[in-house]
């Protein structure tokens, strides 16, 4: 049992593991029964700094946060983070075209006045006069705050008394209807985070917070640990790293502090207050105090997005998201894998690793009091009430008109239970495209399970059906793909029939359409169907493909751009509409490959076929492969064992 204190003036500090959704009465017991030492030796550090490297690379941050400098004083904290935000919204909804950057010196002069004067009084040379980020942001909205003097870009200033002027010309304010949003909760900073930066305060530890670098920020470390007090900082996103939640923050103490000014903070880390007397204060998360200037959901006019029609998330009586006729093609909005024809690089580092669940593929729209599910060729699966934001007539469940969410999901029928088919009834929530109107297409994999996992357990989603929650939705597990999750996926005891494993790469934002960064893989102890079957439900001698008619007689894939493998004659194309689906047998040596890729096909048609979609090239080359040498599980635990002893020789 360890016991780590703190103390200054009036109170000591204890750290424990965050454990959400509980009583203060309930965390207070567990902190005393389980609080454990932390050993900051055993941080897996080298992969903190992989994530921040790569988010600087990838991501490209100081796309909405103002250039870092070198600083030997630092700048007035809630001030710098407010301008900030300010600049970032303006970016964001298009009232700049580039990133402007606003006065720190004005609005510490004249935001807080009083405040500065007392300081100026004592003799301080820099302060922060204890202002918040919501005040500062209500200051720029009501009387506004100018550009940054180049001047002030470039060197330190003194934040006490190097007064600026007063009320220059060319003064910028968020608009008078504009909301500050604040709060301590951290579904909200999810919430606020999706579409912009988003102020909070840090509680800071000496010497942590003076000497952190890459690696993650878990607050005091030992007995000798110092606090600080709270500092204002910008988080810019959050990740989860081995499991744990962080924030990605900037500093405003210039490069000289953690990655190029940039640190990462842990959000599974809490701060118990306790006083003099014993009693106990509120319980708070490292970052606390989550602030920003409300931008209004992103519209497709008002983002830019003209071009990505296809990954709009907006919503409206008169315009619904979803196609209403059964014609309507859902494969424009889902998200298809590619087969796993070869094994990705850094399998075990950047992928995730599911069981797909056996059943039909289908979008979930709740909105306006109802849920409806359409499988892909746009036909209507089930229209029914559900838990889901706006799902049903609830009271507290159906919401505004904007409340809607879309989820891909798999609805599972039957499941095996002693030796019968049972009805399971479930859908199986495999993605998440937009929650509460807010969009999820361009945030990474690695959140987008995460936020699945913690939403629908949130509101009941998971819940046994009832009059107002007709269906049961569920997660589906994913695992990093290591050893360990791998064999889970593969062989692992789950409450439903096992169709295949998914891999999803980590980063991978919600593309439509197929995308290598999604790859499906079979093989017969994990799937009923690895390859097609005949009408008979038996697998024919020969390869059967399935392909679309295109109006020049050609046969091509289900890709975009599709890939031409065959034509027909005018006689075989005879009646047959373009966009026709036909079955054709791989014959006389059938497909060709050299170097892995396909070089020839010899194919013979033999009829019309009922199929909705047309093969796709990795559907077609994973099934040849599956006759001939097929890609085994063994195979995918090589591939790890092989990268691991790789990284275990890396330096």
């Amino acid at each position: 049992m360890f016991s780590l204190s703190i103390y200054t003036d009036w109170y000591m500090l204890f750290f424990v593991d965050f454990i959400s959704q509980i009583s203060f009465d309930l965390l207070v017991i567990l902190l005393f029964l389980w609080l454990e030492e932390i050993d900051v030796d055993k941080l897996d550090t080298g992969s903190y700094r992989e994530v921040i490297d790569h988010f600087f690379q990838e991501y490209k941050i100081n796309r909405y946060t103002r250039k870092e400098i070198l600083r030997t004083e630092p700048y007035n904290c809630w001030g710098y983070v407010a301008t900030d935000l300010f600049s970032a919204r303006r970016l964001i909804t298009g009232e700049d075209s580039v990133y402007r950057t606003f006065s720190v010196r004005y609005l510490t002069f004249y935001a807080s006045e009083m405040l500065r004067s007392i300081a100026q009084s004592e003799g301080e040379k820099h302060h922060c006069h204890g202002f918040t980020i919501a005040r500062a942001l209500k200051f720029i909205r009501d009387k506004g705050v100018p550009e940054e003097d180049p001047i002030d870009a470039e060197q330190d200033f003194d934040c006490v008394t190097d007064r600026p002027e007063e009320n220059p010309p060319n003064m910028y304010q968020l608009g008078e209807d504009v909301e500050i949003r604040e709060s301590d909760k951290l579904q909200d900073l999810y919430d606020m985070i999706l579409y912009q930066p988003v102020g909070a305060n840090l509680h800071c530890f000496e010497p942590e917070i003076s000497n952190i670098g890459s690696e993650m920020y878990v607050g005091a470390t030992s007995n000798e640990s110092v606090y600080s007090g709270l500092h204002t900082v910008e988080i810019v996103a959050i990740r989860r790293v081995n499991g744990k939640l962080v924030a990605i923050v900037k500093n405003s103490h210039g490069v000289g502090k953690g990655k190029d000014g940039y640190i990462m903070v842990s959000l599974t880390r809490m701060v118990i207050g306790m006083g003099q007397g014993n009693e106990l204060y509120s319980a708070s998360l490292l970052l606390t105090n989550f602030s920003c200037p409300v931008i209004p959901r992103p519209r497709e006019a008002e983002t830019g997005r003209e071009n990505k029609k296809k990954k709009t998330c907006s919503y409206s009586k008169n315009a619904p998201l979803v196609k209403t006729t059964p014609e309507w093609d859902i494969r424009q909005q889902l998200m298809l894998p590619e087969w796993m024809i070869n094994i990705p690089d850094n399998l075990s580092r950047n992928w995730f690793v599911l069981a797909r669940p056996a059943g039909k593929r289908c979008f979930v729209v709740s909105s306006d009091g109802t849920t409806v599910s359409r499988v892909r060729d746009g036909s209507i699966l089930h229209r029914f009430p559900s838990a889901l934001p706006g799902g049903s007539r609830k009271k507290g469940t159906s919401g505004p008109s904007q409340s809607y969410t879309i989820l891909d999901c798999i609805f599972h029928e039957e499941v095996v239970y002693y030796c019968l088919m049972q009805p399971d009834q479930t859908y199986y929530v495999i993605d998440m495209i937009c929650w509460r109107g807010y969009s999820l297409y361009e945030w990474t994999a690695e959140f987008r399970f995460f936020w699945v996992q913690s939403k629908l357990a949130e509101i009941g989603a998971c819940d046994p059906p009832s009059f107002y929650h007709k269906f049961r939705f569920s997660t589906v597990p994913f695992h990093n793909c290591d050893q360990s999750g791998l064999h889970s996926a593969y062989t692992g005891s789950l409450p439903y029939v096992k169709d295949g494993l998914l891999f999803y790469n980590k980063q991978a934002h919600y593309h439509t359409g197929n995308t290598p960064l999604v790859l499906i893989w079979k093989d017969d102890k994990c799937s009923q169907c690895v390859m097609d079957t005949d009408y008979d439900g038996k697998v024919p001698k020969q390869h059967v493909i399935v392909l679309e008619l295109e109006d020049d007689g050609k046969l091509v894939t289900s890709d975009d751009p599709p890939v031409a493998l065959s034509c027909l004659n005018e006689e075989e194309s005879s009646g047959l509409p373009s966009g026709s689906r036909v079955r054709v047998a791989a014959v006389d040596g059938g497909l060709s490959l050299v170097d892995g890729r396909l070089e020839k096909a010899n194919l013979q048609y033999i009829s019309v076929s009922n199929r909705a979609f047309a093969d796709s090239y990795s559907k077609i080359m994973f099934q040849h492969k599956a006759r001939n040498s097929p890609l085994k599980i063994e195979d995918l635990a090589a591939t790890i064992s092989h990268e691991n002893q790789q990284e275990d020789k890396s330096p």
